[in-house]
């Protein structure tokens, strides 16, 4: 944008180099950075004039001293100040108009003339990019071929989109979220090629793509068994990997908790979406001073949700995705019974027409039993007692998964020895243990995850990129 720019004998300006500027005056001044009010004298007074490429400040041209490091420490200072800011923005509108002046756009890798549009978006068509750019050239005296323009743009994408290609292939049962995802890129104007969309078997496709060795990054969200299979192609060709292979959380009711809000806890996160997210409340763990009332209340609570469509109103609790979760649910019932456990609600199919499951709940579970040990991805809750919070800790970290945990409590120095004692990469305190910021990195420990990039916020961006680090002699 900025060779373009100079070419056609225009300046590039953006916020920044305003601030440069006040910068610059103020220590032709000596203003104290600090005086706010004075600042904010020197930014509305800025006189600025702009000419071939080159910008002159009061008088001097200052082009080449905006860009040093001392005008870009003062700059940072000045950004900072609000009165600052105020100053500059009616200049900033009026820069935009100014004859020799290209508006702030390298953010959208663009050059806007001052007389058109202020963004020529990337994501606009290359014939509407080439139609825009000829009439900014034709109404500044210079000639230009439309053709021309619309080839080396269409050349610019081709070459911009063969860089990154990625495949999303969602889960056989579950497409039309990721449908609608990728319908809402390409709306929002991702060229074509570049975000794939398959369907299919898992076991065909996702080996596929598993394994080419094409394939430089792998983000997986599935079963512990397919993930270590992804992981050992992914290794295979020296491609980085993201796992995410559920967890079995635990959800922990300290004596001092609220019991209302424990019980709501726990019936949001052990029977919402039926059980079937990778943080869902699969255990509870209570102290065993209130555990005979918490369960009592629990249960009453589970006892009245409605199970249907989950489109209908009033529906608190859907099907089961498929016929095969819901006979790994029907397993796991029968066998925490055999195993033991108390069955106090629930423990068979609904009787609806459909994969519907009763909410189930087990109580006195013995942290070594199979139901407190595997992931079941169905809405089966195991109540497991506990002496202390030293103890609740203990069979909180008694499995071989680490993604999420919660504990329910009033005191925080209880909430925060809690968090930092269990094995787990996302932590609830007075929450449920599912439902994620998604601006937060989000992963697990042990077996829930690869152990190296998590998902969401700045660690999915660094999943997603590649650092080069380059290094010019000048001399």
């Amino acid at each position: 944008a900025t060779e373009v720019a100079q070419a056609l004998g225009y300046h590039l300006l953006d916020s920044g180099a305003l601030y440069r500027a006040t910068g610059l005056a103020m220590m032709d001044d000596g203003v104290d950075p600090a005086d706010e009010a004075a600042v904010a004298r020197v930014a509305g007074l800025l006189d600025l004039r702009f000419d071939g490429g080159r910008c002159w400040l009061r008088g001097q041209d200052v082009t080449d001293a905006l860009r040093s490091e001392q005008a870009g420490m003062m700059a940072s200072r000045v950004s900072a100040l609000p009165a600052v800011r105020e100053a500059l923005h009616g200049l900033q509108l009026a820069f935009r108009r100014a004859p020799g002046l290209v508006a702030d756009g390298r953010d959208m890798g663009t050059v806007v003339f001052p007389d058109a549009q202020l963004k020529v978006y990337l994501t606009a068509s290359a014939a509407q990019r080439a139609e825009r750019r000829h009439k900014q050239l034709i109404s500044k005296g210079i000639s230009s071929s439309i053709q021309a323009l619309r080839a080396d743009l269409e050349a610019r994408d081709l070459r911009d989109s063969s860089r990154t290609v990625a495949p999303l292939k969602p889960a056989e049962d579950a497409p039309l979220s990721g449908l609608m995802l990728v319908e809402a890129l390409v709306e929002a104007g991702v060229p074509a090629g570049v975000v794939n969309f398959l369907t299919g078997d898992g076991a065909l496709i996702g080996t596929e793509m598993t394994g080419n060795p094409s394939v430089n990054g792998i983000s997986f969200t599935g079963s512990r068994f397919v993930g270590g299979q992804v992981y050992q192609s992914a290794i295979e060709n020296m491609a980085r990997v993201q796992l995410e292979m559920g967890g079995k959380n635990a959800l922990v009711i300290l004596k001092d908790a609220d019991l209302d809000l424990a019980v709501d806890l726990a019936i949001k996160g052990g029977f919402g979406l039926t059980g079937q997210a990778c943080t869902a409340t699969s255990r509870v763990i209570v102290e065993e001073d209130i555990a005979d009332l918490f369960v009592s209340a629990l249960t009453a609570a589970a006892s009245r949700m409605v199970v249907g469509n989950g489109l209908e109103r009033g529906v608190q609790m859907g099907p089961l995705v498929n016929r095969e979760q819901l006979e790994t649910s029907q397993t796991y019932m029968a066998l925490g019974a055999r195993e033991g456990a108390k069955l106090l609600l629930g423990g068979e199919v609904d009787g609806k027409k459909g994969y519907f499951a009763q909410a189930t709940i087990f109580d006195h579970v013995e942290p070594t039993m199979r139901i407190a040990q595997e992931e079941i991805f169905g809405p089966v809750i195991s109540i497991i007692r506990a002496t202390s919070l030293d103890d609740a800790i203990a069979k909180t970290n008694a499995i071989s998964y680490g993604l999420s945990a919660g504990v329910v409590t009033t005191n925080l120095r209880s909430a925060f020895a809690f968090a930092n004692q269990v094995d787990a990469g996302v932590v609830k305190i007075n929450e449920p243990t599912t439902g994620l910021a998604l601006n937060a990195p989000f992963g697990g420990f042990r077996q829930s995850s690869a152990n190296t990039f998590k998902e969401m916020g700045q660690a999915a961006v660094d999943f997603y990129t590649r650092t080069k680090t380059i290094y010019v002699n000048h001399g």
